[in-house]
């Protein structure tokens, strides 16, 4: 999309030496329809916060990516100035462009986990507010860059990165299958894979939930948890230890 990329100026959050061991990133970005609206997904950010504090108690320097509501999900991460004590870091997003600037922003980290929610489409914007009484009104979307794909040209080929990937209806076979894809078409070490039927409510009370870990040669590991978020990051932190 042209306004992700055009004449933008990238921040450099953090120097060289100076940043995150472990980037995050969480939740689901927001675009914006007219000036009042705008359209979202249903990302909690769970995961990613789950995976933020598992890393921060492992002794990682971790900065988290996320909408702000995610940030109250992550008790024993601080957000501070500089990374001292508490080694921890926060920056807020909202839309997929907001989410760009911050991620590209950060000079190096020897570990990228993309668990966000990236809008696949963007609106084309109205100016001003669409009338509030129209029978039907029509949107025009635009595909949307993919972040992911980004990401090894900037971190570097000694950067470990992980993509995310959630499908809704999906065989183990499809969901294998599309996790492998997306680690050859972006250059990702691991995909984590999962079907939306396997998470949430969608499933009786302590039932097991589903999510596989996805190399690639094609090769996963499934986890199976009664906490899918919990057990998930739990299993992740575990295998993708530096």
């Amino acid at each position: 999309m042209e306004n992700l990329r055009q004449n933008e100026e990238i921040p450099k959050l953090y120097r060289d030496g100076d940043g995150p061991d472990v980037v995050i990133t969480a939740g689901g970005t927001r675009e914006m329809i007219d000036d009042v609206r705008s359209i979202s997904n249903i990302s909690t950010g769970a995961l990613g916060a789950a995976l933020a504090e598992y890393y921060y108690r492992r002794g990682n320097k971790v900065l988290l990516l996320a909408p702000q509501p995610v940030f109250n999900m992550c008790p024993t991460l601080s957000h501070e100035e500089t990374w001292g004590v508490t080694r921890g870091r926060f920056e807020a997003f909202e839309s997929a462009a907001d989410l760009r600037r911050l991620l590209l922003g950060v000079s190096s980290a020897r570990l990228v986990l993309h668990a966000a929610a990236v809008s696949d489409y963007i609106p084309v914007k109205v100016d001003g507010k669409i009338p509030s009484d129209e029978e039907e009104i029509t949107l025009r979307l635009k595909r949307a860059p993919k972040i992911l794909a980004e990401l090894r040209d900037h971190f570097g080929d000694d950067a470990t990165i992980v993509g995310f990937k959630l499908l809704s209806g999906a065989s183990e076979e499809e969901l294998i299958r599309a996790g492998t894809d997306q680690i050859s078409k972006n250059q990702t070490d691991y995909c984590i894979a999962n079907d939306l039927s396997e998470r949430g409510s969608r499933l009786p009370p302590r039932s097991k939930r589903v999510a596989h870990v996805v190399y690639p040669d094609g090769s996963h590991d499934t986890v199976r948890t009664g906490e899918f978020e919990q057990g998930v990051a739990r299993f992740i932190a575990e295998t993708i230890d530096i």
